[in-house]
């Protein structure tokens, strides 16, 4: 019986958590629930934060163990791949 559940619990699949890390107002109570949450069960960390102070800080502490930590401006500046002659388009037929 004990093997079946240690079996069972290997076998689960591990979520994923994606957090958005700005320090802000509520910069500790998001640390806090995701350092409660890193507890409470294994979960993939996925951390995106907004400036290199933030992304510095969070690949350096020990507390949370990231598996991944996304630089949100890299993701999106200089990458813009909409068409504005096509947006207006798409404007003018809703209208």
């Amino acid at each position: 019986m004990k093997k079946d559940i240690i079996n069972n619990q290997s076998n689960k699949t591990v979520e994923n958590v994606i957090v958005w890390l700005v320090f802000d107002t509520y910069a500790y109570i998001k640390f806090g629930i995701i350092s409660t949450l890193s507890k409470l069960a294994k979960f993939n960390l996925i951390g995106i934060v907004i400036t290199p102070l933030n992304l510095s800080f969070f690949q350096n502490q020990q507390n949370l163990p990231f598996k991944k930590l996304l630089y949100y401006p890299d993701r999106y500046v200089g990458k813009s791949t909409y068409d504005l002659d096509s947006l207006k388009n798409i404007e003018k037929n809703m209208s």
